[in-house]
């Protein structure tokens, strides 16, 4: 079966009317993105000409101060443009057109080809997500790892956040091996004495 690219078929999308229109997709966790697929629409195909493809973890400026990975520059002969990425990380796939010129951004399907940048399995649950990377670091790098991919370590506030906890891990242990150590919600604090 093809793609639909043409809008009565409610298959494809398009932002308002607006200077810098950008969308995004957020992935299940940080990966290595090989190739992007990226179908227009059969009428107005100007819409995508043009558009920037950002790949990140940062969602200053809703994502549009990633890296970019290509440009989609409208082929007359084809509504699929195929964009190679090489193993750019992130989180976050941006299409963006940076114009100040008022305008539609639209898109019918969006394709996405990589792999995870570290095994990693996540939980969504009473409004928190959890995930949990398969990767051996100490204590700093843990942290520093989790803000620069999954925003911080997970804090455990009751019996129920443990309860979550174990249930992810072993949820994980079937797709892969995990460490000896998991570290949860730790914190260094710096004992400050008012001394008089």
């Amino acid at each position: 079966m093809g793609t639909a690219t043409e809008w009565e078929h409610g298959s494809c999308s398009h932002t308002e009317s607006l200077a810098k229109q950008w969308w995004r997709l957020e992935l299940p966790g940080v990966y290595r993105v090989s190739e992007i697929h990226g179908t227009n629409r059969n009428e107005f195909r100007e819409r995508l000409n043009g558009v920037e493809i950002l790949i990140g973890n940062s969602l200053a400026n809703n994502g549009t101060d990633n890296p970019r990975c290509a440009i989609i520059n409208d082929d007359p002969g084809c509504l699929t443009q195929t964009v190679k990425c090489r193993g750019m990380e992130g989180r976050f796939i941006n299409f963006y057109k940076s114009s100040d010129e008022a305008g539609f951004l639209q898109l019918c399907e969006v394709k996405v080809y990589g792999e995870p940048a570290a095994p990693s399995m996540s939980l969504q649950e009473a409004g928190r997500n959890m995930t949990l990377v398969g990767t051996r670091l100490c204590w700093s790098d843990a942290l520093l790892y989790c803000r620069d991919f999954h925003w911080d370590l997970l804090s455990l506030r009751g019996p129920e956040d443990q309860e979550m906890v174990d249930e992810l891990v072993a949820r994980a242990r079937a797709r892969f091996p995990l460490t000896s150590h998991l570290w949860v919600g730790l914190r260094r604090k710096l004992l400050v004495l008012d001394v008089r």
